[in-house]
């Protein structure tokens, strides 16, 4: 499924939408989303929170919290995920110096060069002057 996220920020109320459901969040406000929404007795699967200028989704299950202020996210896994992890989010070995490592296992020092290695490419990228080379 899906599990994108949408931001949008009305007068301290956020609107989230994750995995195709809408859920409008006052400020201050904790959200539980069940697999089943009329059934709170079902797996619960993220609990949303509005907190100031960030929204925090959780998810116990898969040891996953995301927060975002709409401009930039942190994402905060479970050590279960050590060494099994790759991409923009790092690989997760607790070794600094291959924080930066490319699609193709290439170390970059520049976090710049680091998030274009992974970029998919496209006219718009190229046009703009991201470009590696």
């Amino acid at each position: 499924k899906n599990q994108g996220q949408q931001w949008s920020n009305e007068q301290e109320k956020v609107h989230v939408a994750i995995d195709g459901r809408q859920v409008e969040l006052p400020h201050l406000t904790v959200h539980k989303t069940y697999q089943d929404d009329d059934n709170q007795d079902s797996p619960l699967l993220f609990t949303l929170q509005n907190i100031g200028r960030k929204v925090k989704v959780e998810c116990d299950r898969l040891g996953l919290t995301v927060e975002t202020d709409g401009q930039g996210a942190e994402v905060k896994i479970s050590n279960s995920y050590r060494g099994k992890m790759a991409g923009l989010c790092g690989n997760f070995d607790g070794e600094h110096h291959s924080e930066y490592e490319g699609p193709n296992r290439e170390v970059y020092q520049s976090p710049f060069d680091f998030g274009l290695s992974y970029r998919i490419p496209s006219r718009e990228c190229h046009e703009q002057g991201k470009s590696l080379s």
